[in-house]
């Protein structure tokens, strides 16, 4: 006998605790992988939504920028403000210079703290950001020249008017742009520039539209002296479905 070994052989007492041992290492890899998998699927998520995105972010599906805007959009639906800015911050502090991330923060800010300073200060570093061209830019500068246009800034107009025209280049079509740019240029007194955007445009058979952007093409007609043109413009306002 040499080293314990009998015949080559270990002795049965060290055989079963081998086997014993490996079985036991064999059932510890098979509970740890059970919880990792368990941990990639989420499975401690208790929301199925929240489930999904925890889901996405760990399995590398998509971005944690995305993964945290998702779960912030998710709180947010459910009513859960303070997990939602908790999200959003994280998404920001992640990527400050994301212009999606900033832009969802400062939506957050402006609809459900209705803190529009700060919302107006995460906007800003969002336009900073904002893509160069397509509707993606124009919905930027559109809700950002909404949201400054009513802020009470003494710069208000300004910088309202200068979104508006940034969202115009983009979207001239769209009758949210084309009234905030007319008001704007109406208050500024460019009633040429008004007249020359919307004269094209109260053919549309949008009722909505034409009662809010007719009065200020008659008002521009009346400060440019086409006093005939204001009353054809006022008799149309006058004919609209009620």
């Amino acid at each position: 006998m040499a080293g314990g070994v009998i015949g080559g052989r270990s002795p049965p007492i060290v055989q079963l605790f081998m086997n014993n041992a490996y079985v036991s290492m064999q059932t510890a890899i098979a509970n740890m992988l059970r919880r990792l998998s368990d941990w990639y699927d989420a499975k401690d998520i208790q929301d199925p939504t929240t489930r999904t995105n925890i889901r996405n972010l760990r399995i590398g599906k998509i971005s944690p920028e995305a993964g945290l805007l998702d779960l912030a959009n998710s709180s947010f639906k459910n009513g859960d403000y303070d997990n939602a800015e908790a999200h959003y911050r994280a998404a920001v502090d992640r990527a400050p210079n994301s212009w999606r991330a900033t832009s969802k923060y400062a939506e957050f800010l402006r609809h459900a703290r209705s803190n529009k300073v700060l919302a107006i200060s995460y906007y800003n570093q969002a336009l900073n950001n904002a893509p160069r061209q397509g509707s993606e830019r124009a919905l930027l500068f559109r809700e950002f020249g909404l949201l400054v246009r009513d802020s009470g800034e003494p710069n208000a107009n300004e910088q309202s008017l200068f979104a508006f025209r940034e969202a115009f280049k983009e979207t001239p079509n769209d009758p949210i742009v084309v009234y905030g740019l007319c008001s704007q240029l109406e208050k500024k007194g460019s009633y040429q520039e008004c007249v020359n955007i919307l004269s094209t445009m109260v053919t549309s058979t949008d009722t909505q539209f034409n009662r809010k952007c007719l009065p200020l093409l008659e008002s521009s007609y009346r400060h440019l002296g086409e006093m005939l043109k204001a009353a054809e413009t006022r008799e149309k306002f006058n004919n609209l479905p009620a």
